[in-house]
Formats: structure tokens, C-alpha cells, sequence
């Protein structure tokens, strides 16, 4: 029994200093941002081509979830700058679905090689506290490891998935011909320093849903009673010292993200979109409140001529919420040149 526990225990062991090897490999950044070929977020591959590769200065930056991808237009939003006397480029890293991680590891990107001049960061009714799917494929492993500092719902899968990917990262140089180094960068393949995300979503194996139709009146209003009605449950079937704990996790991880940006002299703004019929002003205030300004477009929530779905705008009420955008983004550049 004895020989048989220092068996096990010597195979635990191994495999243990084998999956620790396996995940300091040398890491190879450009090959894990586009490791999401094929997926709904392959856009990951071009937010790290435009951080790294492509010298055009990114001085506005869009980060959020699929409300702010679907809702802001980058090149609409460009046009209406210069139009008013600011000549900013402009980029939408907003990805499909909400969670945590993913956002931070594009901030770390971007401002690991770029100076915005302001950051868009999106946030909704409440925050979402589940890891988003891409982060366990994007992020450093550096990052993965220690994620349990932003309490990583997910991090025991994040961390035992990590060996794999830095091993599958190696195997696929090796057959891809880029042997031990890192994946090329191939210019011709290049989408360029902006693109449009507004008015389609992406699907899996590169199929687009085409987000131009406005919904019917009665499917909005049915959805949207359904999405309140979930919003309330999700809070009032929590103890109130969970919702407190709750909220002060959330606001936790939010100034990680806003001290990231404040710590490379980068200011950083909240922009509110809601759902259909969703609230006017941002509810959690307790969460929110006093971390960075607060620019709210509850005026979209009436319109049901906009809404291809009750949380997505077509690509009309894109141009809409962009045009809006374009002044409050032209104040504050003026009101910090001031």
C-alpha cells in the first residue's frame, strides 16, 4: 500500500513539473492573439496587429463589449473629429459577449505599445463577473497565473488550460514552418488601422449576421421585460452582505482597470449604453460612481426604430449614438487642452 501511495504520488509529482514546464515555454504573443481564427472573436488578432505592428497613433481607443461594438462606428466617429476640428485616429476594440479579462488584457496591449489620449471603456446596468471566453487564449501567462489577484471565477480551468496552449503554440511553429520564434506578421493580410464593427456581428467560421433590420416593436418590448426581470432577480436573490460583497468586488476590479490607464498617463471615461426600455442612468452608482466620468446615452432607450435587438443597435443607431459620442469626445479633448 505504502509503494503503491509513493507511486501516485510520484506520478502526481511529474505530471505536476511537467505542466509547470510546459507552461513557461517561451511565449509567443502574436501566435495566442490569433489563435481565435474561425471563432466569433477572432478580431482579437487585429487589436494585437494594430497595437504592435501598425505605426498610425491610436488616440482614441473603444473597449467594451458587443453594445459598444455594435454601437460605436471607429470610422464614423473619425470622420465627425475631423469634421470638428479633430483630426484623432480612432479604434474599436470592443469584443462580442461580456466578462472580465479580456479587457484588461487589450489595455495591457495597447498600452504597452500606444498613447491614447483618451480611452472609451464601456460598462453596463451591472457588471458582468464572469471571465470572458477569450481570456484563457489571449493573456499572457504571466497574466493567467495571476489573475486570482481580480478573482478569476475561472481560474483553476484558466490555469490548467495554460500547458496546453503554450505547448499547441510550439507545435503549430514547429509545423507551421516558424519553428521556435513567434508567428510573422504578414502586411498583406492586414486589414488596416481602422474597420467598421457596427451594423454586423460575427459568427463562428467567419459567417457575419447582418444587424441592419430593425427589430419588430413587440419582440423588443417581450425581450426586454424578460432582460429587467432577470436583472432584478439576479440582485434581489442575493443576501444583502452578498450584493455589498458583491459590489465591492465588481468596483475591485473596475480600479484595476482605470489605475492600468491612470498608471501610463491615460485618461479614461465610462460610456453607458443601454438595453431597450433599459434603465436611463446607470443603476449601480455604488459601483460606478467617482472612478471616472460617467457619459450616459439612456436618451437611445425609447427608440425602438434602432434596436436590431434589445441590447444591439443597428448600424442607424450606430451612426446615432457615434454622432453624439463625437461631441463629448471633441469636449473633453477641448476642455483638457484648456
Amino acid at each position: 500500500m505504502r509503494r503503491a501511495s509513493w507511486s501516485v504520488a510520484l506520478i502526481v509529482g511529474f505530471a505536476a513539473v511537467l505542466a509547470v514546464s510546459a507552461a513557461m515555454l517561451p511565449d509567443r504573443p502574436f501566435r495566442r492573439w490569433s489563435s481565435l481564427h474561425g471563432t466569433i472573436y477572432a478580431e482579437t488578432k487585429w487589436v494585437y496587429e494594430r497595437c504592435r505592428f501598425d505605426p498610425t497613433p491610436i488616440d482614441v481607443a473603444i473597449v467594451g463589449t458587443s453594445r459598444s461594438r455594435e454601437g460605436v462606428s471607429a470610422p464614423r466617429l473619425e470622420a465627425d473629429l475631423a469634421a470638428r476640428g479633430e483630426p484623432l485616429h480612432v479604434v474599436n476594440f470592443s469584443l462580442v459577449q461580456a466578462g472580465r479579462g479580456s479587457d484588461l488584457a487589450m489595455l495591457d496591449e495597447l498600452l504597452r505599445y500606444k498613447k491614447p489620449r483618451l480611452i472609451v471603456y464601456e460598462i453596463q446596468e451591472y457588471p458582468n463577473r464572469l471571465v470572458h471566453p477569450a481570456y484563457k487564449f489571449i493573456a499572457s501567462p504571466k497574466s493567467v497565473a495571476t489573475s486570482l489577484a481580480w478573482r478569476n471565477s475561472e481560474y483553476l480551468d484558466d490555469v490548467v488550460y495554460l500547458p496546453y496552449r503554450q505547448m499547441k503554440s510550439l507545435w503549430d511553429g514547429l509545423v507551421g514552418g516558424s519553428g521556435l520564434g513567434d508567428a510573422g506578421f504578414v502586411r498583406a493580410d492586414y486589414p488596416g488601422p481602422t474597420r467598421e464593427t457596427t451594423g454586423s456581428m460575427p459568427l463562428k467560421d467567419e459567417v457575419v449576421e447582418d444587424l441592419q433590420t430593425a427589430a419588430d416593436l413587440q419582440s423588443l418590448e417581450d425581450t426586454s421585460t424578460m432582460f429587467r426581470n432577470m436583472n432584478k432577480r439576479r440582485v434581489e436573490r442575493m443576501p444583502a452582505s452578498l450584493r455589498q460583497l458583491g459590489a465591492w468586488d465588481d468596483r475591485e476590479f473596475l480600479q484595476r482597470v482605470v489605475a492600468l490607464a491612470h498608471t501610463h498617463g491615460v485618461p479614461i471615461v465610462f460610456l453607458y449604453i443601454p438595453y431597450f426600455e433599459g434603465a436611463p442612468t446607470i443603476e449601480a452608482h455604488n459601483i460606478y460612481g467617482g472612478l471616472a466620468p460617467i457619459w450616459s446615452a439612456g436618451f437611445l432607450r425609447d427608440r425602438s426604430d434602432i434596436w436590431n435587438s434589445v441590447v444591439h443597435l443597428t448600424g442607424s443607431g450606430a451612426l446615432i449614438l457615434t454622432d453624439w459620442l463625437a461631441v463629448r469626445v471633441d469636449d473633453f479633448m477641448h476642455e483638457r487642452a484648456a
